[in-house]
């Protein structure tokens, strides 16, 4: 994992950002790389996630809207569509804003992409976030399943470091949490969680009052890196949606839709 983990001495009810969107190498059918925010509590009994994800076509467990659970209302674009098109190296960059929120009528917890409503997860489904949560994690996570492979080598966001910097390495910006009075602003405290630094990094920006607000660089190339000779062994979680370069949530079922794609933002 190369994230940014918020908390503060009190609940959150949601969490936002844009996410800059790539195609990382996925190194195996059996591995995945994604760039998400996730919503939790100390006690990780449940959570709730939303973001990109690359996984050479697995199509293995349940994801997206292949199990209950994640509702959805969109009926244009749906769990699983790609993200087109993809930031370039050194080039054109894209990115997505993606917020997750709790309602405060119903309970439920909502999802929007691009300030359009995709759906909710029924309260139901994470009673210990029936208070609210106290944990929102923001940035990038990399499974590898361990095999004879003696240095896989998939990639996490755009497979560079965070010190190359903008339209080379993958970003996270305008990172926010929606607080106890249904405000959003940016976290107080943040921690960085890189627990395999010579593979994938993370870089925290200094400046939080310009047009980026909070914002960080993460990821990298996984074993190819000198500082990364041996074989990660990030345990994969399971229960995650995913699709290659799509969109995922956690469960879901579909109500209707056409399957267009998301309109996804230019970055300059």
């Amino acid at each position: 994992q190369s994230i940014i983990r918020t908390f503060d001495y009190d609940v959150f009810y949601g969490g936002k950002a844009t996410l800059n969107v790539w195609n990382p190498k996925v190194d195996n059918q059996s591995d995945f790389s994604l760039a998400q925010l996730w919503v939790t509590t100390e006690s990780f009994r449940d959570w709730l996630a939303a973001g990109w994800t690359a996984d050479n076509y697995n199509t293995t467990g349940c994801y997206n809207l292949d199990c209950p659970g994640f509702v959805q209302t969109n009926r244009c674009t749906i769990l699983g569509t790609f993200l087109r098109p993809v930031s370039v190296y050194g080039g054109q960059q894209y990115a997505v804003d993606i917020e997750i929120f709790k309602d405060k009528t119903t309970g439920n917890w909502w999802v929007r992409l691009q300030d359009a409503d995709m759906g909710y997860w029924p309260k139901e489904i994470a009673p210990s976030l029936a208070e609210g949560a106290t944990l929102i994690d923001f940035g990038g996570e990399v499974s590898v399943v361990y095999t004879s492979r003696a240095h896989p080598s998939t990639e996490m966001g755009s497979g560079h470091f965070p010190y190359e910097g903008f339209k080379k390495s993958s970003f996270f910006k305008n990172v926010q949490v929606l607080d106890s009075f249904y405000e959003y602003r940016n976290p107080r405290y943040i921690k960085a969680i890189k627990d395999k630094e010579g593979c994938y990094g993370l870089q925290v920006g200094k400046n939080r009052d310009g047009p980026w607000g909070l914002f960080f660089f993460f990821g990298g190339p996984g074993t190819p890196s000198e500082k990364c000779p041996c074989v990660p062994t990030v345990e994969a979680f399971s229960g995650m949606g995913r699709s290659r370069m799509g969109l995922h949530f956690y469960r879901g079922k579909m109500l209707a839709g056409s399957g267009q794609e998301p309109a996804i933002t230019e970055e300059r």
